[in-house]
């Protein structure tokens, strides 16, 4: 079961089991998970669930839970690590169910060095939708 206290109160969510993807948008509402489709969320069938919006993302796998927000990316450490906004399309059938005939996904991806100077991805977050 998922933390209901730090998912966006508002948002999408990408939700993966076995055999099934679930993506729709969702709103919070007495202490539960609303699908703009209709009916009540529930995390139990789910082994990785993604809330997001465009400032902060919610992960839970089944062994652990993350927490991502804009501040993660702002304040860099070290000037080894860069951000790379990437847009990838939505499927029609998802961009339909969000009631848009276009959308894309933000991903905000997080590059590093190695002390070699080989890059590689040092972590990312969902930032939300974008639609015509």
């Amino acid at each position: 079961m998922f933390d209901i206290n730090k998912l966006p109160s508002n948002g999408y969510i990408l939700a993966y089991s076995d055999g099934k993807i679930l993506f729709d948008s969702y709103k919070l509402d007495n202490n539960c998970v609303i699908l703009g489709s209709g009916g009540k969320f529930d995390d139990e069938k789910f082994y990785e669930i993604h809330c997001f919006n465009e400032s902060q993302e919610y992960r839970k796998f089944m062994t652990h839970e993350i927490l991502l927000s804009e501040h993660d990316e702002s304040e860099q450490e070290n000037f080894d690590r860069f951000i790379y906004r990437d847009e990838q399309i939505l499927q029609e059938k998802y961009s339909r169910l969000l009631g848009y005939k276009d959308a894309k996904i933000i991903v905000i991806n997080r590059f590093a060095y190695t002390e070699d100077d080989s890059i590689y991805l040092a972590g990312y977050r969902l930032g939300g939708i974008i639609h015509d």
